[in-house]
């Protein structure tokens, strides 16, 4: 009897032994998809790390960067075509990326977009030019995560105080930190691929297209619009009658669901006025389009002006201020794909960007025909998704968002894997990776100097630089505050914050080497390099400035200009200036400039004024935004 109740529990440790052997085999040949389903599902989900451009979406990039190089690993020895536009296109571009920073103005920002650029591209040349067998696998994520998102997405538009549904692209610990339109983004590549899994549950797909509409994006909607022209010349000659009312049924419950979220959301919340955004009437609307077009002519003379490498990347931003347009009117990104590209990273790299996208649109055009029907679905599908993605770019820009990008990525080599032929010895083994292991190693360090507490050692130092310079001038620590900025602006010497902190240090009676002249001449760079954004500039120079001064006449007008614009924009709150600290700059600017001015425009000041701070506190107390 033991002995029988002894081979009983053989049998099931056997058993379990075998289950165990079967699920590590399993999860050995589907490493690559967890791996890159769970760096896709997590840069969509986790509400804290989104924007790689800024400090909260840094360790995402680390991560990709890692997973990169643990997917050279299981896919390096794969048989694979060599695509030879595609390669030396993204090797060009990877090259001219890197010299673009090396070389760049702004080089306290920008390695967090290097390291997201070049982390994806092992990913699409270790996936696009293989016959790999997860490529379903890896979409039905890519669906599923966009189904999570949609229902976030309808739990956040509840909730929030924003009247914009922006589902999880958010920051958690900045309540300002919502991102309607990236998903707008994220959004136009997922809900085509709904159709490749639910064409007889209209509620899934209606359900994303509602989404879609409740972000209120009006480039999204014509990029949508965009997207169903050319589904419905692929889906052309299956058309007949019962079609046509699973399309209309499909649109009507996208509607229905869009009208009844308003309704819901409107019994307690702000929400936003359809045909105020159609007809751009309201002052967002106007803003928007006006400061766009600006910001491609800012980016078009900023090409023209560093051809070859650009300004840097992320440097737009600081590149744009001096010849920025409209007050406020600043931007991270010139809002279009291509000229972020030309004005930050130079004109080859652009080059080598548009051949690859030449190069894999036309490597599927001349295939498509070879493909199996349902390959063909697939194929269009994901163009569609990608040509939607492209369009929805080239009037803003969202690819800042590392789900966003990768996203892009693996529809691109999802798409090109079913046209993948003549698979032979890998090459490009060893480009693929020196380029993992450069952004791995860097990485590396990176998690060591924050780990180790010495941020200013990073090379992805933002404005830790600036910030400890600061905080070292309010303790009166002047040379050292000093020895800061000075390092600050051999990084980046268009940083108008820096040199505005110098001239404050140079100003002030308690330093030993205090120097009027230079005092008044770091302020007026500071205006020089940021002119339109920043009230407190004005306000700093123009209480040190004497009326015999040559600058003093221009600062004058200048001033006026300037506050008068402002009034009104703080009355709309336009780019939620209203909680800005601009108000009490633009207020104090106000009592220095009265004193040279004409009765009219002293009583028109003062009255002014008034009206500013009381909306502003109005506002701040209703903390509606």
């Amino acid at each position: 009897m033991h002995l029988f109740y002894l081979f009983l529990t053989f049998l099931q440790l056997f058993d379990e032994i075998l289950i165990m052997k079967k699920a590590l085999k399993y999860f050995r040949n589907n490493l690559d998809i967890i791996l890159l389903g769970g760096l896709f599902i997590f840069a969509l989900i986790n509400p804290v790390f989104k924007k790689y451009d800024y400090g909260p979406g840094f360790p995402l990039v680390m991560l990709g960067a890692f997973s990169g190089l643990i997917i050279y690993f299981l896919r390096f020895r794969l048989k694979r075509e060599f695509a030879l536009w595609e390669a030396v296109s993204l090797i060009v571009f990877a090259v001219f990326i890197v010299l673009s920073f090396m070389y760049s103005q702004a080089k306290n920002f920008g390695l967090s977009e290097v390291m997201a650029f070049l982390s994806i591209i092992p990913v699409y040349l270790l996936t696009a030019h293989s016959k790999f067998k997860n490529r379903k696998k890896l979409l039905k994520i890519l669906v599923s995560g966009a189904l999570l998102a949609g229902l976030l997405g309808f739990l956040q538009f509840f909730w929030s105080s924003h009247p914009r549904m922006f589902g999880p692209f958010f920051n958690v610990f900045y309540h300002a930190n919502v991102w309607p339109n990236a998903f707008a983004l994220f959004l136009l590549m997922a809900w085509p691929l709904t159709l490749l899994y639910f064409k007889k549950n209209y509620v899934v797909i209606s359900l994303l297209i509602s989404c879609l509409l409740l972000t209120y994006s009006r480039g999204a909607v014509i990029a949508f619009g965009g997207q169903l022209i050319l589904l419905a010349i692929f889906y052309f000659r299956s058309f007949n009658l019962k079609t046509i009312i699973k399309i209309i049924i499909c649109a009507g419950l996208a509607l229905v669901m869009f009208l009844i979220a308003a309704e819901v959301r409107s019994d307690n919340r702000e929400i936003i006025d359809v045909s105020d955004r159609i007809e751009f009437e309201n002052e967002e609307g106007l803003t928007s389009a006006r400061e766009r077009i600006d910001f491609w002519m800012g980016a078009i003379e900023i090409t023209k002006n560093n051809p070859l490498l650009g300004t840097g990347p992320f440097s737009f931003r600081y590149a744009y201020n001096p010849i920025q347009q409209t007050l406020l009117g600043a931007s991270d990104h010139p809002h279009n794909i291509f000229l972020k590209i030309a004005s930050e990273n130079g004109l080859i790299a652009l080059a080598s960007f548009v051949v690859f996208l030449l190069s894999w649109l036309i490597t599927l055009g001349t295939r498509f025909k070879s493909l199996e029907k349902a390959e063909k679905e697939t194929v269009f599908v994901i163009f569609v998704c990608v040509a939607g993605a492209i369009a929805h770019n080239l009037i803003d820009y969202n690819f800042n968002f590392y789900v966003n990008l990768l996203m892009l990525v693996i529809l691109l080599a999802i798409s090109r894997s079913y046209v993948a032929k003549n698979l032979k010895k890998p090459r490009l083994n060893i480009f693929i990776l020196l380029i993992s292991l450069l952004i791995s190693i860097i990485s590396v360090y990176e998690v060591s100097v924050y780990a180790l507490g010495l941020r200013t050692e990073s090379f992805y130092v933002r404005d830790d630089l600036t910030n400890k310079a600061d905080e070292l001038l309010q303790e009166g620590d002047y040379a050292k505050s000093l020895s800061y900025i000075k390092t600050q602006l051999k990084l980046n010497p268009l940083d108008s914050r820096a040199k505005y902190l110098e001239g404050v240090i140079y100003c002030s009676e308690d330093y030993e080497k205090a120097d009027e002249e230079l005092c008044e001449d770091k302020l007026i760079e500071a205006i020089e390099l940021n002119p339109m954004n920043n009230i407190r500039y004005y306000t700093d120079a123009f209480r040190e400035l004497e009326p015999e001064d040559p600058e003093f006449d221009e600062l004058l007008v200048e001033s006026l200009e300037i506050l008068y614009t402002y009034f009104d924009y703080v009355q709309k709150n336009v780019h939620f200036t209203a909680y800005t600290p601009n108000v009490e700059a633009a207020s104090e600017l106000v009592s220095h400039v009265i004193l040279f001015t004409g009765l009219k425009d002293s009583v028109s000041l003062s009255e002014n004024n008034e009206l500013m701070l009381k909306k502003a506190h109005e506002l701040r107390e209703s903390k509606s935004y």
